[in-house]
């Protein structure tokens, strides 16, 4: 693995579609979401691929891979979230990102206090070996997590050694609270709250990171535009933007999340919903 390419952004900002288009490069490895939220119950879900998870030969090649690197590893079972094993490390790893004084304290309990370290080491030593498990079996060099979520980020940059590149998606607050009130049925209140709090962490850690390791990305224009934004993004990746496509065919992919991981996609269409709504 040569580096790492991470998706930035709050939820329903457009973060599953720039994940599937830049699968289709040969040089890029992912999964999706490398922080696996809960995949439910693993003996019905279906990998992108169209087999069974438990069942996917891919996934097979990853536990053998991991094995070899010292962790024990299932579908259902990747602990590769950041979150602690006892209330307390829990506390200290998964708090939302909070200003330079906070964080720098927390980083600071993480060095000093022996069970949160312990926890926290084991997560970065178990992200990476799946990072390379996943580039030696799939062939690429770069590795692309679409974890969106700002305090992983935060610690992948803190701790991996390797080349790192963020690509900071943004979509128009109207239409992303209004996605949020759609799929979870809540208020415009709450999910305006959301929306900020979400911004607020991605601006926190954005300001951590040199201005020349991150690309802003707008999810409006991705879908107006796609083939000059992809072209800018290869580019921003070190990779030959000739080589992506901007047809994706989930049967030739490994990728976790939604349905639309699922689906043949030939056509961008822009999801304006919210001016109707």
């Amino acid at each position: 693995m040569d580096s790492l390419a991470y998706i930035l952004s709050p939820s329903f900002s457009g973060s599953t579609l720039l994940t599937l288009l830049l699968s289709t490069h040969p040089s890029i490895a992912t999964i999706g979401e490398l922080k696996a939220t809960p995949l439910g119950d693993v003996s019905d879900y279906q990998c992108s691929c169209g087999s069974p998870i438990l069942e996917c030969s891919f996934w097979k090649e990853v536990a053998e891979c991991m094995m070899i690197k010292g962790h024990l590893f299932s579908p259902a079972k990747f602990d590769t979230t950041f979150k602690g094993n006892s209330w307390f490390s829990e506390r200290v790893i998964s708090s939302s990102l909070q200003g330079p004084v906070l964080e720098v304290i927390r980083h600071t309990a993480i060095r000093a206090i022996p069970s949160v370290k312990v926890r926290y080491e084991s997560l970065i030593s178990r992200n990476l070996a799946m990072m390379e498990s996943i580039c030696e079996i799939s062939g690429g060099r770069v590795f692309l997590d679409g974890s969106k979520d700002a305090v992983r980020l935060c610690y992948l940059a803190k701790s991996i050694s390797t080349n790192l590149r963020t690509i900071f998606l943004i979509r128009d607050g109207r239409g992303q609270t209004c996605s949020y009130m759609r799929h979870y049925g809540v208020a415009m209140s709450v999910a305006v709250d959301e929306w900020l709090h979400t911004q607020r962490e991605c601006r926190r850690v954005m300001k951590t990171i040199p201005s020349s390791q991150f690309l802003r990305v707008q999810y409006e224009k991705l879908c107006r535009d796609p083939m000059t934004i992809m072209d800018n993004i290869y580019r921003f990746l070190g990779l030959n933007p000739d080589l992506g496509s901007l047809t994706y065919i989930a049967q030739e992919h490994h990728i976790l999340g939604n349905s639309m991981r699922l689906r043949k996609i030939t056509d961008l269409h822009l999801d304006e919903r919210w001016h109707k709504e």
